[in-house]
C-alpha cells in the first residue's frame, strides 16, 4: 500500500509538471482546471494542499468564488498537516483576493504572513514576489513611499537572478507608481525596462498592460496622440488574445483621453461614451475599486450630456463602492459631484452640504486641486446665497492654494526625455543574455525532471526507450540553439564594443577640429577688432579732417562726403559686429543663458520666425570653457531649423538643476526622418552628438513628419559645471 501511495505521489508530480509546462500552451485555463480536479479524487489530504493552492491561481480571473473556496481549503490542510510553505501559498491567493476585493487592510496583513514563511526559506523568487504583492496593496492605497520601497527591495533581491519576468512586473508597477507622483522621468525609465522585458519574452498580454500604463502616463505629460496609439495597441491585443480584462482597462483609459482631451480633433463625449460603456459591459472583470472608477466615470459623462438622473445613479453606485472601501480622495470627488448638480439645480444647502463633505473626506486623504476647486466653488455659492463674508473667505482660500499650486508647477516643468542610445542597447544586451540564461535554467530543470520520471518508469520498456530517444534528439536540438543563441550574443557585444570604439575615436577627431576652429576664429575677432576697426577709425579721422580744411565745397561734393564718412561708420560697425559674434564678448561677459537670450532676439528682429526663450536656475557669471561649447551647440540646433524646418516657431529652454543642465530646442516645422537621417550619415546630427558626448552628455532627437522637431541634449554638471 505505502509502494502504491509512492507511485502515485511520483504519478502526480509527474502530471502537475506536465500540466504547467505544456498544457499551458496548448490547453485552455478551464482544461487545466478539469484536469487537476479530477486528480483531487486520487490523493490523500495531505497530498491536495499544493494542487488547491494551483486551483485557486487558476480560478483568479474566471471564478473569484471557487478561487476562495481552493484556497481556504488548502489554508486549512496546510494548518492540520504543519505544511509551512503551502500555507504561505494560501496566504498569497487569499490576500490577493481581499485586493480584489478592495480589503487592502486584509490582503497587506496576509501578504505580510506569506512573507514571514517564506523569508525562512530564503528562496529570493517567492520573497520577490511577496514585496510585489505587497508594493501593489499599498499603492491601492496611497501609501506610494512603502509601495517604492516594496517594488525596490524586490528589484534588488533580483539582480543576480534570472526572473525576467518578475523583474517586468517590478518594473511596470515601480512606473506606475511614479507616474502617480507625477515623477515622469522616472516613470518612463522603468516602463520602458518593462515593455523591453515583454517583447524579449514575446508575452504579449503583459506588453499590452504596460502600453496601457505608459499611454495614461503620456496623456498626463499632454502628448494625446501618442496616448491614443498606446491604447489602441493594448486593445488589439486584448482582443487577439481575448483577455477581458485588459480590453476593460483600454476601453477605460480610452474613455478618459476622449472625455478631457485637450486636443480638439480628439476630445469626443460621444466617444468617451461609448468606451466607457464597453467597460462597463465588463465590469465584473474588474476589481471594486476599479469598479467605482467606471461608475464615476459614467457617472461624469453622462453629467456632460445634462443626463443628470443617470448621472446620479451612476455616481451613487460608485459612492456605495467606495463607502466600503473607505476611499476619501474618491468619496471627495463624488460629493464634489453631487455639490455642483445640486448647485446647478439651485439646492443651495444640498451644494453646501455635499462640498463641506468632500472636505471632509479631504482631511483624510488630502489633494491640493480638488481642495482648490472646492473651495473656489463654496466661494460661487455664498455669493449665490448672499453670504458674502464666507464667500470672501473661501475665495482667499482659493487664492492661496492656486499660488502654491503654480509654484510647484514651475519647479516641475522640464524632465529628462530617453535614455541614452548606448545606455539602451547595453539594456537590451543584458535582457537578452538574462533571457538566454532563463532559458538554459529552465530547460535544465525539465532535463532534470524528465530524467527523474524516466528513472522511476524504466519498466515501460519500449515506449521508454522511443521516450528517452526523443528526449535525446530534443536535448541535441536545444543545446545546438543555445549555442546559436550564445554565439549570437558575443556577436552582438563585439559590434558593440567596436561601435563605441569608432564613436570615442570620432569625438576625439570632433574634439580637436572644434578646439582648432575656435583659436582661429578667436584670433580673426582680435585682428578684426584691434587692427582693422582702429585702422578704419583712423581714417574717417583723416577724412574729417582734410574735409574741413577745404575752404570751399560744391554741394555735389559735400554729398559725396557726407557719403564717405557714412561707409566709413558702417564699415566700422560691421566690423565689431562680426568680431562681437566670433568672440562672443557678450556670453563671456553675461554667462550662457544671458547669450542664448541675445540670440533669440537677434533672431526674433529679423521677423522670419518667432523665437522663445526660457531659462532656469542660471546665476549670473563669466561663461565657462563649457559654457562657450554649449552655445555652440546651440548656435548650430538654431542654424537647422532656420534652414530646413520651414518653422515660423521655435522655442529654447534651458534647464539648470542641481546634477543635470536640460538642452531642450523645439520648431513647429516640417519634421524630417531621424532614423533615415541616421542611416545616410548626416553629419549635422552627428556632430551635434558628437560635440554633447564630449562634455559627457546624450541627445535625443524627436521629429515626426509635419509635427516639427524636439531636440534634447543633458549635460552633467557635477563633471561640466
Amino acid at each position: 500500500m505505502q509502494k502504491k501511495n509512492n507511485f502515485l505521489f511520483f504519478k502526480l508530480i509527474y502530471i502537475v509538471f506536465f500540466f504547467s509546462c505544456i498544457n499551458q500552451i496548448f490547453c485552455s485555463t478551464t482544461q487545466q482546471i478539469d484536469s487537476l480536479q479530477q486528480l483531487l479524487n486520487n490523493l490523500e489530504e495531505k497530498e491536495k494542499i499544493e494542487l488547491l493552492n494551483e486551483l485557486s491561481y487558476l480560478f483568479l480571473d474566471i471564478n473569484l468564488q471557487e478561487a476562495e473556496k481552493n484556497a481556504k481549503e488548502a489554508s486549512n490542510l496546510a494548518k492540520r498537516y504543519n505544511d509551512t510553505l503551502g500555507l504561505g501559498d494560501s496566504y498569497v491567493r487569499l490576500g490577493t483576493i481581499a485586493q480584489y476585493y478592495g480589503d487592502y487592510s486584509e490582503a497587506k496583513e496576509l501578504f505580510l504572513k506569506a512573507l514571514k514563511i517564506r523569508e525562512k526559506t530564503k528562496k529570493v523568487i517567492p520573497i520577490a514576489s511577496i514585496y510585489n504583492n505587497l508594493g501593489l496593496c499599498l499603492a491601492s492605497q496611497n501609501n506610494l513611499e512603502e509601495a517604492k520601497k516594496y517594488y525596490n527591495l524586490g528589484l534588488k533581491l533580483l539582480s543576480n537572478y534570472n526572473a525576467v519576468r518578475l523583474k517586468g512586473l517590478l518594473y511596470n508597477n515601480l512606473g506606475d507608481v511614479y507616474s502617480f507622483e507625477e515623477n515622469y522621468p522616472e516613470a518612463l525609465v522603468n516602463l520602458d525596462s518593462s515593455l523591453q522585458i515583454w517583447k524579449l519574452l514575446s508575452d504579449t498580454l503583459e506588453y499590452a498592460n504596460t502600453l496601457r500604463v505608459q499611454g495614461d502616463l503620456f496623456f498626463s505629460l499632454g502628448n494625446e496622440n501618442k496616448a491614443e496609439s498606446n491604447f489602441k495597441k493594448s486593445l488589439q491585443l486584448g482582443w487577439k488574445n481575448g483577455n477581458l480584462k485588459v480590453q476593460a482597462n483600454a476601453y477605460n483609459s480610452m474613455g478618459n483621453l476622449y472625455l478631457e482631451a485637450k486636443n480638439n480633433s480628439l476630445a469626443s463625449d460621444s466617444l468617451a461614451f461609448v468606451y466607457y460603456s464597453k467597460a462597463n459591459e465588463l465590469i465584473s472583470v474588474f476589481g471594486l475599486s476599479n469598479q467605482a472608477i467606471i461608475y464615476y466615470n459614467l457617472g461624469n459623462i453622462y453629467k456632460r450630456k445634462k443626463r443628470i438622473n443617470q448621472a446620479n445613479i451612476y455616481y451613487q453606485k460608485s459612492l456605495e463602492i467606495n463607502q466600503k472601501l473607505n476611499a476619501h480622495y474618491d468619496l471627495a470627488l463624488i460629493n464634489y459631484e453631487f455639490g455642483n448638480i445640486y448647485k446647478g439645480q439651485s439646492k443651495f444647502v444640498q451644494a453646501e452640504r455635499a462640498y463641506l463633505k468632500s472636505l471632509v473626506h479631504l482631511e483624510k486623504d488630502p489633494d491640493l486641486f480638488t481642495e482648490a476647486q472646492i473651495f473656489h466653488s463654496l466661494s460661487s455659492l455664498y455669493l449665490e446665497m448672499n453670504k458674502n463674508k464666507l464667500a470672501f473667505q473661501y475665495n482667499k482660500l482659493y487664492d492661496e492654494f492656486r499660488d502654491s499650486m503654480y509654484q510647484n508647477q514651475l519647479n516641475a516643468i522640464n524632465f529628462h526625455r530617453d535614455l541614452q542610445e548606448e545606455q539602451k542597447e547595453k539594456a537590451q544586451l543584458a535582457l537578452e543574455n538574462e533571457k538566454i540564461k532563463a532559458e538554459n535554467l529552465e530547460k535544465a530543470k525539465i532535463n532534470q525532471r524528465n530524467n527523474f520520471i524516466i528513472a522511476l518508469l524504466l519498466a515501460g520498456g519500449l515506449i521508454l526507450a522511443i521516450m528517452f530517444a526523443l528526449r535525446q534528439n530534443r536535448q541535441k536540438r536545444q543545446l545546438a540553439e543555445l549555442e546559436v543563441q550564445q554565439a549570437q550574443l558575443e556577436t552582438n557585444k563585439a559590434y558593440l564594443e567596436i561601435d563605441q570604439l569608432l564613436q570615442k575615436q570620432e569625438v576625439a577627431i570632433a574634439n580637436a577640429r572644434l578646439d582648432e576652429k575656435q583659436a582661429i576664429q578667436k584670433q580673426i575677432g582680435t585682428d578684426l577688432h584691434d587692427s582693422l576697426g582702429a585702422l578704419l577709425a583712423t581714417v574717417k579721422l583723416y577724412f574729417t579732417d582734410a574735409f574741413r580744411k577745404l575752404d570751399t565745397l560744391t554741394e555735389e561734393t559735400t554729398k559725396k562726403q557726407q557719403k564717405a564718412l557714412d561707409l566709413l561708420d558702417e564699415a566700422t560697425q560691421e566690423v565689431r559686429r562680426i568680431s562681437k559674434n566670433i568672440q562672443q564678448d557678450e556670453m563671456l561677459k553675461l554667462g550662457l543663458a544671458e547669450a542664448v537670450k541675445s540670440l533669440g532676439n537677434t533672431i526674433n528682429e529679423s521677423g522670419q520666425i518667432s523665437v522663445e526663450v526660457s531659462t532656469y536656475g542660471f546665476a549670473e557669471k563669466p561663461a565657462s570653457e563649457t559654457d562657450f561649447k554649449l552655445y555652440k551647440i546651440i548656435q548650430e540646433l538654431v542654424g537647422n531649423a532656420l534652414k530646413h524646418s520651414q518653422a515660423n516657431k521655435l522655442t529654447i529652454s534651458l534647464t539648470k538643476r542641481e546634477t543635470i543642465l536640460n538642452i531642450l530646442v523645439e520648431d513647429n516645422g516640417i519634421g524630417f526622418d531621424v532614423e533615415g537621417a541616421a542611416d545616410k550619415g548626416g553629419s549635422g546630427l552627428k556632430n551635434i552628438a558628437f560635440r554633447a558626448s564630449e562634455l559627457g552628455g546624450n541627445c535625443h532627437f524627436d521629429s515626426v513628419r509635419q509635427r516639427g522637431t524636439t531636440v534634447s541634449i543633458d549635460i552633467p554638471i557635477e563633471n561640466n559645471g
